[in-house]
This record gives structure tokens, sequence and C-alpha cells, in this order.
């Protein structure tokens, strides 16, 4: 239903490798190898801002719920290599003090969202940095949910908030005249 043949073969490689890692009991738990995934993925995606790393996990997360993306996390890192940082075949170094933080944060968040008390804080799907999205048909036909240091993030129109998320500074003119009205009585 829609998918392409090398599509299925891709979804089909990523689940044999998950297959492997569980049933052989090799050198990693599969806790562990979606950790490494998701830092790299947000190590490589970031490029040293960390605070994208929870818009681009909320991402990633809203992606499982979407039937577009497979409902599993690690087939929904690996889909289609949309994550550019995880197929660009070139390894993120965790090794490093950042790299290091991004593999705490991917733990913690992969706890969380074992535990169900995992919070996205967008409701977006997908991300680009501003000059990719600017002009790209793509991004076009969604809305913009979100945007922190690096990235804009999006969601189908649909999903995106109707009411304005931001907090309200200045009160509205009837508010203003209720309030001047009461103060001249």
């Amino acid at each position: 239903s829609g998918f392409l043949l090398g599509d299925h073969l891709k979804l089909q490689e990523v689940q044999l490798v998950e297959s492997a890692l569980i049933e052989e009991r090799q050198s990693v738990t599969l806790f562990e190898y979606e950790a490494v995934q998701l830092a790299e993925a947000l190590y490589g995606e970031a490029k040293g801002q960390p605070d994208d790393w929870p818009m681009i996990t909320s991402a990633i997360y809203n992606r499982m719920f979407d039937n577009r993306w497979p409902d599993q996390f690690t087939q929904v890192l690996l889909y289609k290599c949309e994550i550019n940082a995880l197929c660009d075949n070139v390894t993120e170094d965790l090794s490093t003090e950042i790299g290091q933080q991004a593999l705490r944060f991917a733990e913690q968040v992969l706890v969380e969202m074992r535990t169900g008390t995992y919070v996205p804080v967008h409701t977006g799907h997908s991300w680009a940095t501003p000059a990719a999205a600017d002009g790209h048909a793509y991004f076009e036909s969604l809305c913009q949910v979100a945007e922190a240091s690096g990235h804009k993030y999006f969601a189908d129109c649909t999903l995106a908030p109707t009411v304005s998320l931001r907090p309200r500074v200045r009160p509205t003119d009837a508010e203003r005249v209720a309030a001047s009205v009461a103060r001249s009585s």
C-alpha cells in the first residue's frame, strides 16, 4: 500500500538488524542501539545546538503516530534515510563532550517514552534549516509549529494549533476599554 520496492527492502533490512540484536543477544541491547541511533541523529542534525534536541526528538516521536511512517522507533529513525545524519556515511563522534550529552539525552528520552511520561514539545513531524525550508514545495504545504536555533518544525495544517500557544503580553483593545471604564467609575 504505497510502498516502493526499495522502501520495502530498506524496512526489511531495519527489521533484520533489530531482530539480530534482540534474538542473538549480540553486543548491544535494543535500548542501547536505539539510544546510539537517536544520539547520532540529534548530534548530526542539530550540529552542536542542544536546544534543538527536544524539538527534533518530538518530531521523531510524532512520526510514530502518523500513518506515513512506521510505528516503531528505530524504523522511524532509519525510514527512507530521511534523517540525513543517519544516512550520510559519516559516523557521529559520540565520544566528544557534546556526543556524550547527546547520548545521555537520548537515554533519558527513551526511558520517558517507555514509561509513558514523554511529552513532545510540539506537534510537528518534519524539520529543516530555514534555508532548506524556504521555497521548498514540501514545506510550503505544511504549517510551521515551532522554531529553535537551527531549525523550523512543521506539521500538517490540520495538526497545527489553531490558537497561538504564545503568552499574551498586551491586553486586547476591549480589555483596555473595560479597565479604563472600571478606573473612571
